[in-house]
């Protein structure tokens, strides 16, 4: 055989390699492991998303542990639903909407038991704004006016419950007609509240008074305060800083033009001087509280780069991410350290590492290919 023959055929061979490998992570794209793993190992029964892989023991019931599952954790379920374009999947989990968490007049129960029982009186702020974002968004891309109305009134459940004196609170409790007095500022999301006013004209006013409390958050020329006091008036800040909080307070800002460059710098020098984001931090002296990393801390930061614009920061960070993830064995595809894993660290990441598939999808297989090598 000739050398111009053996050279074409190499050739030929490296192209349909490639070929291969394009077409593969084409149509297997990873986010599907971590779906996959959700589906394996973290469905009750009844179809509900345990909040943990193996069972806890109950603290509190203001705690959820164990087999338990959150209206929030579905409602970030129904948003991949419909990021994916999957109307199979999202219509499966808005049955379980249905049946398991909601109560008359859009009261939406925030936890259930692993048996699908709401052993509680309380809704939740951000697992009913959640809701109504992923529910709006399916109205939008499928046309089913059932969603559009259940988001609806839901939405009326918000402006009933969680509004006082001008602004929003986390929650009100059914059982004795009264409504807590302080917001945690991560659970506000004016998105939700936009798309209602689409569809509600009297969803407008809403959505305005959210906008103004975003606008309004300080910082301490670093991190944000954690909760507002109706009864003081005043923000609190925590000594000890949890970036998942901060992230989100950032991340909703964004989505309505309001910037946050103060922590968008102080995240930005920690993965350059340290090759990392940690967790949580001291507020005062910005040291590390510890040495762990969370998957949910890197993919909202990578949802904040993306609604930002910046593709560029969520490609750097989206590696960070993808080595906390298991490749191979049971868990493969979960987010799982010494056998446990909490939901919203493989929600959080299965969303953003969706929305950044669709944003860059080559720039994703390029990455792929060579976590695969390694």
């Amino acid at each position: 055989m000739g050398r111009k023959k053996v050279s074409w055929l190499i050739g030929l061979f490296i192209i349909l390699t490639a070929s291969s490998i394009f077409t593969y992570h084409f149509y297997h794209p990873r986010y599907l492991e971590t779906e996959r793993f959700i589906s394996t190992h973290m469905l009750n029964e009844n179809g509900t998303l345990a909040t943990y892989l193996v069972d806890t023991p109950a603290v509190s019931p203001d705690i959820v542990h164990g087999r338990e599952a959150l209206s929030e954790s579905l409602g970030l379920w129904l948003e991949y639903a419909v990021q994916k374009r999957d109307k199979a999947l999202f219509q499966q989990n808005y049955a379980i909407l249905q049946h398991y968490f909601f109560a008359p007049e859009g009261f939406i129960y925030w936890k259930v038991n692993a048996n699908g029982q709401s052993d509680v009186t309380t809704n939740a702020l951000v697992d009913d704004l959640r809701l109504v974002d992923a529910l709006l968004a399916a109205h939008q891309l499928w046309g089913s006016e059932e969603w559009g109305q259940t988001a609806g009134v839901i939405g009326g459940a918000v402006s009933r419950y969680l509004v006082k004196e001008e602004t929003f609170v986390d929650f009100y409790d059914n059982k004795y007609h009264s409504s807590a007095h302080a917001l945690t500022l991560s659970y506000l999301d004016p998105q939700p509240l936009k798309r209602l006013s689409r569809i509600d004209p009297d969803g407008q006013a809403l959505y305005e008074k959210s906008v103004a409390v975003l606008h309004a958050i300080p910082n301490d020329g670093t991190f944000f305060p954690k909760t507002y006091d109706l009864m003081t008036r005043q923000y609190n800040y925590e000594p000890s800083i949890n970036l998942i909080d901060q992230l989100l307070i950032a991340w909703h800002r964004t989505t309505q033009g309001i910037s946050s460059p103060e922590l968008t710098a102080f995240l930005k020098n920690e993965l350059l001087v340290r090759g990392l984001i940690y967790g949580g931090y001291d507020r005062i002296s910005h040291k590390p509280l510890g040495e762990f990393e969370s998957p949910a801390v890197y993919a909202l930061a990578i949802l904040y780069s993306l609604e930002q614009g910046d593709t560029d920061w969520a490609l750097t960070l989206y590696p960070k991410m993808l080595r906390l993830r298991s490749r191979s064995g049971e868990f493969r595809g979960g987010y799982v350290f010494d056998n446990q894993t909490h939901i919203f660290d493989n929600l959080f990441p299965l969303l953003a590492e969706i929305k950044l598939y669709q944003a860059k999808p080559l720039a994703l297989m390029k990455i792929w290919l060579t976590d695969r090598q390694k």
